[in-house]
């Protein structure tokens, strides 16, 4: 669940300070319309094979190499990854080579069997997770999960003896007001001990990866489990901006490690945080009923410090204080790494509704509801998945009762059996429901802040909004121009 902030609406630039936030709130669930609760798919809302996109790009691969390493995976996994391991020969996810490097997936599988991983990764954990993901993304949870008392005290006080050390060093260090700072305070049981976690667009973006890149999801996994414990991904400059120098800028704000390859592309480097091995590691080998694996944890960590300019804390599930309290990622942000992440052409967030300062009232919807139909209906036409953001607190005559609200990944749209279109969607906090959601088009449509659209998409519905600088020179050489003219006219006078 979340809570929005300091929103605006889209004519307005986006503003570092948007605020997304967890408030521990309840969902409510009639049937049909409920942001929590499946309708059953098999008797209401049958798939739409339209919405099935299937691997984009399938690599040749040698015959003889491909048995090789099917049939050496077979040999080193159990028996549910055997099952698993069949299901995505078949369906042919194991030759997609859909990923940023042309690298397929059973290539990759291939190296967490054959190539060292970092201390405390079991390799055959390591693939169990990720086939079983990847034959079922809608596994992918963000909770947390509560950690084995024994191993406790020992997180304490390593932590606590971090962050003193980071605390010496800022002493050192001349303060930059303008700064994200990690949140440096010393922690008890109960600030590492927890269930709820606020990661939802970072396991979005997992969802994502697992369900339209199999080969990226699985290249993600290999390269933060590999000794370099990072991953490398070539973009377009144009995904972060329209011009280098502003895509060079951005990412130095979100203090991103990059490259410049050419005139077109960028390398990016993406690191979880130094806690996010430590909190994976428990997963692996002490994991809740229920709670995130070691794959959800390291993918979701690496997405949280990227997006939250390196201030995310995995331990505590704490961010930078500017945003949600210290929780989440706010809009732009989650749009600036799915630019990333989604590395084919970049994604902007759109805002669908104006809310007052006090978050009491919708001034006013910025799309009437066919063109916003049309926005989110032709990006999931194009094999797209949408994360997006609606309010859960708006009553049937339109009036905002408070601001809370939820962040879930649209995955394409299904009817029942009267023709009533649905949103069918991922949400990785509904508990043990393991299984699509789905919400009446026309009641998302009422109730939708924001959503993260392909820029294509955007610039074919969104006439481009006039750069505020450029209007800022245009007043600034106008009142230049009168100011030199003013004397002479007062000469005539």
């Amino acid at each position: 669940m979340v809570d929005f902030l300091n929103i605006g609406s889209f004519n307005k630039t986006p503003v570092r300070s948007q605020t997304v936030s967890d408030l521990n709130t309840s969902t409510p669930t009639p049937v049909n319309n409920s942001t929590s609760t499946p309708v059953n798919s098999n008797d209401i809302l049958p798939d739409n094979a339209a919405y099935r996109v299937l691997p984009t790009q399938n690599k040749v691969v040698n015959s003889a190499n491909y048995s090789k390493m099917f049939s050496q995976l077979s040999d080193f996994v159990d028996n549910e990854s055997k099952k698993h391991l069949q299901t995505l020969h078949e369906n042919k996810k194991l030759i997609s080579n859909n990923s940023n490097d042309n690298s397929s997936t059973i290539e990759n599988l291939y190296k967490i069997m054959t190539e060292p991983r970092t201390g405390g990764f079991d390799p055959k954990i390591i693939l169990k997770e990720t086939l079983k993901t990847l034959a079922d993304p809608y596994i992918i949870t963000q909770d947390f999960g509560k950690i084995p008392e024994v191993v406790v005290p020992q997180l304490i006080t390593e932590e606590n003896t971090r962050i003193q050390n980071k605390l010496e060093e800022e002493k050192q260090k001349p303060e930059n007001k303008f700064e994200k700072k990690e949140i440096l305070k010393t922690v008890n049981q109960k600030d590492i001990d927890f269930n709820k976690g606020h990661t939802c667009p970072a396991a979005s973006m997992e969802f994502d990866l697992a369900d339209k890149k199999p080969a990226e999801f699985v290249r993600y996994i290999e390269r933060l489990t590999s000794p370099d414990k990072c991953i490398k991904t070539k973009i377009k400059y144009s995904n972060i901006a329209d011009d280098m120098p502003a895509a060079i800028s951005r990412l130095k704000d979100w203090k991103i490690d990059y490259q410049r390859l050419n005139a077109d592309n960028i390398e990016v480097t993406l690191r979880p945080d130094e806690n996010a091995y430590p909190r994976a590691i428990v997963q692996e080998y002490g994991r809740a009923k229920d709670s995130r694996s070691v794959v959800d944890s390291l993918l979701q960590s690496t997405f949280m410090q990227a997006g939250s300019e390196k201030t995310y804390n995995s331990l505590t599930d704490l961010r930078s204080e500017d945003t949600g309290n210290g929780r989440g990622l706010n809009q732009e942000e989650g749009a600036f790494m799915e630019s990333i992440v989604d590395y084919e052409g970049g994604k902007d967030s759109v805002t669908y509704m104006d809310l007052d300062e006090n978050l009491t009232k919708i001034n006013k919807y910025n799309f009437d509801p066919q063109a916003t139909e049309a926005q989110l209906t032709e990006t999931l036409n194009r094999g797209k998945n949408i994360m997006v953001g609606f309010l859960t607190d708006v009553d049937e005559k339109g009036n905002l009762v408070s601001a809370n609200g939820h962040e879930v990944l649209l995955t394409g749209i299904v009817k029942d059996k009267t023709g009533e279109k649905f949103f069918k969607y991922n949400d990785t906090d509904d508990g043990d429901n393991y299984a699509p959601s789905f919400i009446k088009v026309s009641e998302l449509i009422r109730t939708l802040h924001h959503a993260n659209l392909p820029k294509d998409v955007i610039r074919k519905y969104i006439p481009p909004q006039k750069d505020a600088r450029l209007s800022l020179i245009g007043d600034y050489w106008q009142l230049k121009a009168h100011n030199a003219s003013a004397p002479a006219q007062q000469a005539q006078a």
